[in-house]
């Protein structure tokens, strides 16, 4: 499912990247991700563009999201909600899908899942 599959790339991250409103229009619907050198470096994002999810800005990974079908919140170590998203070392995602297809005609999500992230790399020094 598309939600483990971010959750398993977003925890091996380091930080998260500072690149508002220049990339998304806020730090609720859509994250950058840096990873360690060690992982080979470079960033993956999430966002949602009108009802999909892209990874990276080119990857439909999900279609059916209605407006404001993902969302993220941005936590630090003593589980403290942060306005910065570049302190928080964990994420909070909520993700909501239109199974039936029905939010054309004014219709609901009709799947809600909710999970939290711990950038396993969070604080790594020189990497």
């Amino acid at each position: 499912m598309i939600m483990d599959s971010m959750v398993k790339e977003i925890r091996e991250g380091k930080s998260v990247v500072n690149d508002y409103p220049a990339r998304f229009d806020s730090y609720e619907n859509g994250v950058i991700v840096s990873f360690p050198d060690v992982l080979g470096g470079g960033d993956v994002s999430y966002e949602l563009v009108g009802n999909s999810i892209l990874r990276n800005g080119t990857n439909t990974l999900i279609e059916n999201i209605p407006d404001g079908g993902l969302f993220f919140a941005y936590y630090d170590d003593e589980d403290e909600g942060v306005a910065d998203p570049t302190q928080a070392s964990k994420l909070k995602i909520i993700l909501q899908v239109d199974v039936d297809g029905d939010m054309i005609s004014g219709g609901n999500a009709d799947v809600t899942i909710e999970t939290e992230v711990s950038l396993r790399n969070y604080g790594i020094v020189g990497s």
